[in-house]
């Protein structure tokens, strides 16, 4: 019999409120590790969705330069368009007349688009219209000569305010991926003398020019640290060759080769050192002489209709700089009549210099740039320019790739589910094909790709609509086309839908089954008609997450070739084609940094696309479900 009373002062003995206090404690910590999982979680999730969006949005618009193009009234003839020394090699076939026609209208485009750009600047000189022209988009002008051979323009016409896109590194300055130009008020006036070979001294009559020296001053701080980071790094290597030459067991040779690489770090850190030295002093120093290299700030001043780079502070207020746009005249300009311009990034970190910012704020303050969707994007197939790259492509052959995976994937994987859930006999040949159907789901998705390396292209040629099979050859036609790409993601689909499958099919009561066959149905019609109605939502659901999930697969279409650079569109799945992820994959390590907006806005496209796939699995499960 139980002592009620002895149990009752256990519970309130210290030994049990000490025992209730650490087990509150344990389930205390317990929960604040799992509140900081989560929280971990999340915050990796917005950090991820945070840079991701923010480099999508900037990629969803993009820049034109708006200019009237006007075409001589001898341009697009097509009788003089073939020269003669072409017209053998058409009768041989080797040229045809429509490519030399369209080779010739886009060269007379190429020159008026050219010519009219370069309008637009104040006396470019001859040597730098290859800089100037290296803004320009080659897009620009196959929109136009496409246009002309269309007969939308002709001889002596006038294009008014054509949309020209700019380039990749144009298109990014607009959009703030070289950061941008920090204007400074001015409160004095600026005296200009004019030293030739486009040399001006400048002398500020107020301080105006204290913030961008002091721009200066910090960067030579920065310098310094990372000099001095250098020197750290040599110091430690002295260290290393110093531990090796105290082995007793070194050979002569390999001693006197330690001893000069020990002098060479000697030497390089002490020239580092006494750099960094040298760096912070100039940095720490109120005033002083300081020339501005490739390493340092850009300083700007835009005056008298001109833009002078300043290459030397001679004092706060005494500066020399070189003219990067012609200036009206050298006269006096008053106070607030003038602007300082800083950019904080050095000249060399950036690939646009800071002649080419010049011309981009020219062509801004003219009025002349315009931010319109980039509709492109989502028309247009890959491309090496960064500024004409698109997804078209990419959707296209992620669509075919679909249709071939979910042609093959789901007849086959419902067909095998039904007949292991609903005719096989239970035995240790049906327990074999289960295991290794739960062990397929398991399998690294790349070996399906190396499977179909292997025996779809090195082991024979597909057979396609009646192709024939050709042991031992090369499969180059089929090769990255959607028909392999689709075979191998529905074989590595295909146990996925199996257990789904059969995980709805169990799920359906065997009151249905007793009912039919109750009835007189037989067991195939039970099945086909009862059965297999009630258990298709489930199975489509399972289905469309297979599916979603091969939608994002890139290792296995690598082995298949998918992953290459395609500028074509597909129109089946025997083209050649790549998918969406292949698409992120390549565009992330492209070094232009305009590939890295679009490589962001890519990845919600392929979002989107994977969110309606799982929104329709979960319509068609609300639409098609019954309650038992």
């Amino acid at each position: 019999m139980v002592d009620m009373k002895a149990l009752s002062d256990y519970h309130t003995s210290d030994a049990a409120k000490k025992f209730m206090r650490k087990r509150h404690r344990s389930e205390a910590r317990f929960k604040a590790i799992g509140v900081i999982a989560i929280l971990l979680a999340l915050g990796a999730l917005v950090s991820l969705a945070w840079t991701i969006g923010s480099n999508a949005v900037r990629a969803l618009y993009e820049y034109d330069v708006t200019v009237d193009i006007s075409f001589p009234q001898d341009a697009f003839d097509r009788s003089t368009a073939v020269k003669d020394f072409e017209r053998p090699l058409i009768e041989q076939g080797i040229l045809s007349e429509d490519s030399i026609i369209r080779r010739e209208f886009r060269n007379q485009t190429r020159i008026a688009i050219e010519k009219t750009f370069l309008a637009q600047f104040d006396g470019v000189p001859e040597d730098r219209r290859g800089n100037v022209l290296e803004l320009l988009s080659r897009g620009s002008v196959d929109t136009l000569s496409d246009a002309v051979l269309e007969g939308t323009y002709g001889p002596g016409d006038v294009v008014q305010d054509f949309p020209a896109l700019l380039s990749d590194d144009a298109q990014l300055y607009y959009k703030g991926g070289f950061g941008s130009v920090d204007f400074v008020d001015t409160a004095g006036t600026l005296d200009l003398v004019d030293k030739g070979d486009g040399r001006v001294d400048l002398l500020a009559a107020a301080n105006d020019f204290s913030e961008p020296f002091a721009l200066v001053k910090e960067a030579l701080l920065d310098q310094a640290l990372i000099v001095e980071r250098d020197a750290r790094r040599q110091a430690a290597a002295v260290g290393t060759m110093q531990g090796i030459l105290e082995d007793a067991g070194l050979s002569e040779e390999e001693r006197t080769e330690a001893e000069d690489a020990l002098n060479r770090f000697v030497r390089e850190e002490e020239r580092l050192t006494n750099l960094a030295t040298s760096l912070r002093q100039r940095a720490n120093s109120p005033g002083g002489r300081e020339e501005l290299s490739e390493d340092s700030p850009s300083v700007l001043v835009f005056v008298n209709g001109g833009t002078i780079k300043i290459d030397e502070f001679n004092g706060a207020n005494q500066l020399t700089g070189s003219v990067l746009r012609p200036l009206s005249a050298m006269a006096q300009a008053p106070a607030g009549e003038w602007r300082i311009g800083m950019l904080e990034g050095s000249e060399s970190s950036r690939r646009i210099k800071d002649q080419d910012v010049v011309w981009l704020e020219e062509l801004k303050e003219k009025g002349l740039v315009i931010s319109k969707p980039n509709w492109p994007f989502l028309l247009e197939g890959d491309s090496r320019e960064a500024e004409l790259a698109g997804v078209w492509g990419g959707i296209v052959g992620s669509f075919w790739t679909m249709i071939v995976t979910f042609a093959i994937a789901f007849p086959i994987g419902v067909m095998a589910a039904i007949y292991l859930e609903e005719f096989a006999q239970k035995n240790s040949f049906t327990d074999f094909i289960e295991v290794n159907i739960n062990n397929l789901a398991a399998i690294p998705s790349i070996i399906f790709g190396l499977f179909g390396l292997l025996l779809l292209l090195s082991g024979f040629k597909v057979p396609f609509f009646g192709g024939e099979i050709e042991i031992g050859g090369w499969a180059k036609e089929f090769r990255s086309a959607a028909f392999v790409g689709g075979i191998v993601l529905a074989l590595m689909t295909l146990p996925t839908i199996i257990i789904a499958a059969r995980a709805s099919v169990r799920a359906v009561p065997p009151s249905i089954r007793d009912a039919a066959l109750g009835l007189g149905a037989s067991k195939v019609q039970t099945v086909f008609h009862h059965v297999l109605p009630l258990a298709m939502p489930g199975i489509m659901t399972g289905t469309i997450i297979g599916m979603a999930q091969a939608l994002g697969e890139t290792a296995p279409l690598l082995m298949v070739g998918m992953v290459g650079f395609f500028a074509d569109v597909s129109t089946g799945v025997a083209d050649p084609t790549t998918v969406m992820p292949a698409l992120v994959y390549f565009w992330s390590d492209y070094p232009e940094k305009l590939f890295e907006l679009k490589t962001s806005l890519a990845i919600v496209v392929l979002l989107l696309f994977l969110i309606a796939m799982n929104t329709l699995a979960i319509i068609l499960r609300k639409r098609f479900e019954r309650r038992w």
